[in-house]
């Protein structure tokens, strides 16, 4: 597949498979992710990188599959978030340059064992709860749309163990 730039809206329907996992693919993407495919392997993300780069709110929705797995996520938007409508869960690292992700209790945003989160700030964050699943130290990525107020745990000692955190700003 190579690198791949999508414009638009990219879309995985019906039965349809979207494979990644080839040649250090990578896809940029500026405007909303939808799965609605059926098919048992319908999004093969392998160890390749998406970037969600779009110029207003684009929305990350897996309506068949609840769940969308990424496992290299960068967000590097000049303005807008990125909206949860599903769950996403980052398995490999996820990279913030500019831009939040919009995250609620049911459209959760996880990352799991060993997965890694880099470049938040005020100006790229989760505005929402994150999940830390494993047995990493973890600094959850979060603020409330404006500012970054990061969020630590040390190490868990069970792999399968699972943290939500969430910032909310409030007056003293």
């Amino acid at each position: 597949m190579g690198n791949l730039d999508v414009n638009g809206d990219l879309t995985i329907s019906g039965s349809a498979s979207f494979n990644m996992n080839t040649n250090n693919d990578s896809l940029t993407l500026a405007g909303d992710w939808l799965n609605t495919s059926t098919n048992a392997n319908f999004f093969n993300e392998g160890t390749e990188k998406v970037t969600f780069d779009g110029t207003a709110d684009q929305d990350i929705t897996a309506l068949e599959i609840g769940t969308e797995t990424f496992f290299l996520l960068e967000i590097n938007k000049a303005s807008g978030s990125v909206i949860l409508n599903d769950d996403v869960l980052i398995d490999g690292s996820l990279t913030f340059t500019s831009g939040d992700i919009v995250s609620t209790t049911t459209d959760l945003l996880s990352v799991d064992n060993n997965a890694t989160v880099s470049g938040a700030s005020d100006n790229s964050h989760v505005n929402g709860p994150v999940r830390k699943v494993g047995n990493d130290a973890f600094t959850f990525p979060t603020g409330d749309g404006t500012t970054y107020r990061s969020i630590a745990i040390s190490a868990p000692s069970v792999a399968s163990d699972q943290f939500d955190a969430q910032y909310f700003s409030s007056s003293a």
